[in-house]
């Protein structure tokens, strides 16, 4: 299903776009009736197909021909009139293993402390990353905070995580330019799987973390899918300024008190007035309002309805951001 390819013996056989949906929402329902007006939904969102009964007759009718299957003795889709399809076949679904990593807080390789922050930064985007792949179980960040700077080996931080692998770096930061150094350790046994470094200027920072938990991916051998591809590869271009705003921020967030995230709130408002678009800062922008309410540091409804707006509006700038969907849900639940 991740690849997106129907294999017999071994060999893959040829399936288009819109009879592999098909397919996949049948599996996804064996042997329960798939309605035409789910699956007309599915392969169209938007509703761009003209001549809809014939498209879909089209995707069923390739979906037989490559199952070898026939409509009126079906071994695998059997239709039900003017209703839909439902897969009759037994389905058998095998589990993927899922692979266990760590993003350990990337060091300071600059020698001004107060640069500290940016390393963090890398880290917490990695860590962010590298959780949209669904193959992937990456441990929070709150939960690796406390070995920032730890003298433990991988093996005993793998142990301590209960994690496969170690990912791990430095970052060096000289005005607007950024060098990212990053390496991927097994723990049991002990080894380097991958390391790189990456140049590139500030405004380019988040497109290639990105392209850094792509190449990390690729280094355990995990199979993305094409959206996974294209969410990690896309262009993030970011305003500087703003986004070393942003960066302040969350390091005043990670500190848990009234006046760090009071003063995190004020760093997220300066990357906002630097880039509308930021999405980021939007999100933990409703995180700060979020928590203040309910620490009972601003008035309940009017904290829980600035989150819920900051939270849109991030979710309107990137759909996938957790962050923004966290807030906007615990506001919703909260306040609503």
């Amino acid at each position: 299903m991740r690849a997106r390819e129907l294999r017999k013996h071994g060999l893959r056989i040829q399936l288009q776009e819109k009879s592999f949906e098909v397919l996949a929402a049948l599996l996804e329902h064996p042997r329960e009736l798939v309605t035409r007006q789910e699956l007309q939904r599915r392969l169209w969102p938007d509703g761009v197909s003209v001549d809809f009964e014939n498209n879909l007759n089209s995707a069923v009718n390739r979906l037989r021909e490559a199952l070898r299957d026939r409509a009126r003795r079906p071994q695998y889709i059997e239709t039900l009139h003017r209703r839909g399809y439902r897969f009759i076949a037994p389905v058998e679904q095998v589990q993927i293993p899922t692979l266990t990593l760590a993003v350990l807080p990337f060091g300071n390789l600059s020698r001004d402390p107060e640069q500290d922050f940016f390393g963090d930064a890398v880290a917490d985007v990695l860590t962010t990353e590298l959780g949209t792949v669904s193959t992937l179980r990456v441990i929070s960040r709150q939960s690796v905070l406390h070995l920032k700077g730890t003298e433990k080996t991988v093996p005993e931080i793998a142990r301590e995580l209960g994690a496969d692998a170690i990912v791990e770096g430095s970052v060096l930061r000289a005005g607007n330019r950024i060098r990212i150094t990053a390496q991927l350790v097994q723990a049991s046994p002990e080894q380097h799987l991958w390391a790189k470094t990456f140049d590139c200027d500030l405004a380019d920072v988040l497109t290639v973390q990105g392209q850094v938990a792509h190449a990390i991916a690729g280094a355990v051998q995990l199979a993305l899918t094409p959206a996974e591809v294209a969410r990690l590869n896309r262009a993030r271009p970011v305003d500087p300024e703003a986004h070393l705003a942003y960066l302040k921020g969350r390091h005043h967030m990670g500190r848990w008190s009234r006046e760090s995230v009071e003063k995190a709130l004020e760093y997220f408002h300066l990357a906002l007035q630097r880039d509308p678009v930021h999405a980021l800062a939007y999100a933990h922008a409703a995180n700060c309002y979020a928590l203040l309410g309910f620490w009972g540091h601003l008035p309940f409804r009017d904290a829980y309805q600035r989150a819920k707006e900051s939270a849109q509006k991030a979710i309107a700038l990137d759909g996938a951001l957790s962050a923004a969907h966290w807030a906007l849900g615990w506001a919703t639940w909260l306040r609503d």
